[in-house]
């Protein structure tokens, strides 16, 4: 197997999940790593789209690096998220 030495500077993350806890893990995680990563939330997958695509509250939104997505959130499921992501050339690039 080969290893990588990398040295990750900086993340955006994107998480979409309803469930408190699981965020409250990432943003865990998150602090205990060394690196400049962040990251915001929405908890259903219209809210994700609109994130996604700079709608509404999200006008200002950056692109995130990576998608953490629950395939079971409300409103719009994670796979017609996923489904809708891969359909946009704007957003068909951001790993899921």
């Amino acid at each position: 197997m080969m290893m990588v030495n990398a040295k990750l500077t900086s993340l955006s993350l994107l998480v979409v999940d309803d469930d408190d806890d699981f965020v409250d893990f990432v943003a865990f995680a998150l602090m205990s790593n060394p690196s400049k990563s962040s990251f915001s939330r929405v908890s259903n997958g219209e809210e994700a789209l609109r994130y996604l695509r700079n709608e509404g509250e999200y006008v200002d939104a950056d692109v995130p690096d990576i998608v953490l997505l629950d395939l079971n959130i409300p409103r719009k499921n994670g796979h017609d998220v996923l489904r809708d992501m891969r359909g946009d050339p704007d957003m068909s690039a951001i790993p899921v």
